[in-house]
């Protein structure tokens, strides 16, 4: 079975489109890492209060799990910015698209959550180290991770597709060689890193 030159450059342009958004993803997040670009939003925009039967005998750690999930507030908490004293609970949920700051009144059981959405830009950074496993995510948001490897497959098979490409119909066959080895050996240089 031959295979026609418009179909294999079809082949790669669809995997170069199914690609696309996480290589961008990943471009966008180098950019922002290396710069330093403080993309979030710090102002509140979405604020509620609701009343919850709580254990208060519980520890920090296992009162903020069950408040998050008394809440069905997807995220993770970093347990070194709990803040508790006789009367209040503070902890902050977050994940790459948003933070909620909870403060919990310990005596009554009034919550109250100020929602911080950090902004397109940052949610699409956030892209970049997303690995689908945010407690309480739906299981779309999990696919996220799927969808990675999927990426990273269809980007090796790829650049194969297009080495084979280029090699078969190019002209000049010192390209291949110079291009090819220069391949090999930012490959050894980035595995040596």
């Amino acid at each position: 079975m031959k295979i026609k030159k418009s179909q294999l450059i079809k082949w790669h342009v669809y995997a170069g489109l199914f690609t696309s958004v996480y290589i961008l993803a990943f471009a966008f997040s180098s950019l922002v890492l290396n710069h330093g670009w403080d993309l979030e939003n710090k102002e509140v925009t979405d604020y509620w209060e609701t009343t919850l039967q709580l254990d208060t005998s519980l520890e920090n750690d296992a009162l903020s799990h069950l408040i998050q999930d008394s809440l069905q507030i997807m995220g993770w908490i970093p347990y070194w910015e709990f803040r508790r004293d006789a009367e209040q609970f503070k902890f902050r949920v977050t994940h790459f698209g948003k933070d909620h700051r909870i403060t919990t009144n310990l005596i009554n059981g009034r919550v109250t959550v100020e929602g911080v959405s950090k902004g397109v830009l940052a949610t699409f950074h956030g892209l970049h180290f997303f690995n689908g496993k945010i407690p309480g995510a739906s299981n779309f948001l999990r696919s996220w991770a799927v969808y990675q490897w999927l990426t990273m497959a269809v980007l090796v098979i790829s650049l194969i597709l297009g080495l084979i490409l280029w090699a078969r119909f190019n002209i000049h066959k010192w390209h291949l060689y110079l291009f090819g080895g220069l391949t090999v050996v930012s490959l050894i240089i980035m595995l040596g890193i």
